[in-house]
């Protein structure tokens, strides 16, 4: 059986190699052993190394990949749409089964596509486009046109739900999509695999603690209350550091707001750094971990990293958030845009060895069940479920 999965996702070629951002890749290799060959139709740089790419596609006869023009800006998708379209339509002509991984306009695309084919497709819904929009804080016609852009993607992914089987990452898409959805179930991604689990008993043993967030640096991650929480703790003579692994278009919008803020000396941002031994290596000398997103998240994968490394988390009550952390039992679960909140969670860490221990320990147990292992198991049951008269006569794994 052939699976083609089209993504609006970086990816690049590097000294003969395809590579794209980690927690794509490891998408792939849980589907990879279910399936004859995987088909993957992507934009394709060449030419310019992608910041947020460097994780390598799995290889072997298994993977084919079919290059799609660049997409460096949505300009550039409406640029090429017909060549867009020409190379979907062919390149899911001979594929028993699409994944398309909306929300972008390429993915619908592709979706569209399948139903024009009258081919069997899944969707993998990983985020909000709505959230993407507002987060740009567009004005004037731009502010017109985005909601434009919004309106017309919303329209066009209800019609794919109506139509297709859907898995979502975490509660909050799944609320918001399910009742437009023929079939819907939810799922957790993860990048971690059983050999990446690293157990310790405590954290925060050193005067001076250090607090890591890995996230993409825009503006629906809550970076600027993570900032405001920096600025009291500093006021209040915590001696504390931040170390932000990330990129994106607010990177240096937010340099420049922790100068400003006084906090430049106890934040330090470090860009992205690659899924590997380095950014594991943040997660090692760190104390605990934080995500101060205010929206469009699916289930975000550093969550289940951090927690696998054994750093209490503290994250706020969005997206699949709330699913992966049980508030108490094994994190912190704040609200959103609340940097008083950031503030006593921090301080109940550092303050509450008793506290911080279960929590580093509750989270690691849950997190057993989040494995690479466990994750490739679950999507295959439920592709199964959707899709029997495929999936019914292949063996077990």
């Amino acid at each position: 059986m052939r699976l083609g999965i089209t993504y609006l996702i970086v990816c690049d070629v590097r000294d003969g190699q395809y590579t794209t951002a980690a927690p794509f890749a490891r998408w792939i290799e849980a589907l990879y052993p279910y399936f004859d060959d995987i088909r993957l139709i992507l934009p394709v740089s060449r030419n310019i190394p992608l910041e947020r790419a460097g994780y390598p596609l799995p290889k072997g006869e298994k993977i084919e990949v079919v290059e799609l023009p660049p997409i460096y800006h949505l300009s550039d998708f409406f640029r090429d749409y017909y060549k867009h379209r020409s190379i979907l339509r062919k390149s899911i002509t001979d594929c028993d089964l699409v994944n398309v991984r909306p929300p972008n306009f390429l993915s619908l695309l592709a979706g569209e596509e399948c139903m024009r084919a009258n081919k069997p497709f899944f969707l993998t819904l990983v985020g909000d486009y709505n959230h993407v929009i507002r987060d740009e804080n567009y004005q004037g016609i731009k502010r017109i046109f985005g909601n434009i852009l919004m309106w017309n993607h919303e329209k066009r992914l209800r019609r794919l739900l109506a139509n297709s089987y859907t898995m979502a990452l975490g509660g909050g898409l799944y609320g918001k999509y399910s009742k437009f959805a023929k079939k819907m179930d939810r799922i957790t991604t993860t990048t971690v695999s059983k050999e990446d689990l690293y157990e310790r008993e405590d954290t925060c043993q050193n005067e001076a603690v250090r607090a890591l967030t890995v996230a993409v640096m825009q503006g629906y991650k809550g970076i600027p209350y993570l900032l405001d929480a920096a600025v009291k703790l500093k006021k209040k003579g915590r001696k504390i550091d931040f170390d932000l692994l990330g990129t994106g278009s607010r990177l240096e919008d937010y340099r420049k707001e922790a100068k400003a803020k006084g906090v430049d000396d106890i934040v330090h941002f470090h860009g992205h750094i690659e899924y590997g031994p380095k950014l594991f290596e943040f997660y090692h000398n760190s104390d605990m971990f934080i995500l101060p997103s205010t929206g469009a998240e699916g289930t975000p994968r550093v969550v289940t990293e951090a927690m696998s490394q054994c750093l209490p988390v503290i994250v706020t009550k969005v997206g699949g958030n709330p699913g992966t952390v049980e508030d108490g039992d094994c994190g912190a679960l704040i609200e959103p845009g609340d940097p008083d909140a950031i503030v006593g969670a921090i301080e109940q860490i550092i303050d509450d060895g008793e506290y911080r221990r279960g929590i580093i320990r509750k989270g690691f147990e849950r997190v057993k069940g989040f494995t690479m292992d466990h994750h490739s198991k679950d999507v295959y049951e439920k592709l199964k479920g959707a899709f029997p008269e495929m999936f019914n006569n292949r063996p077990t794994i």
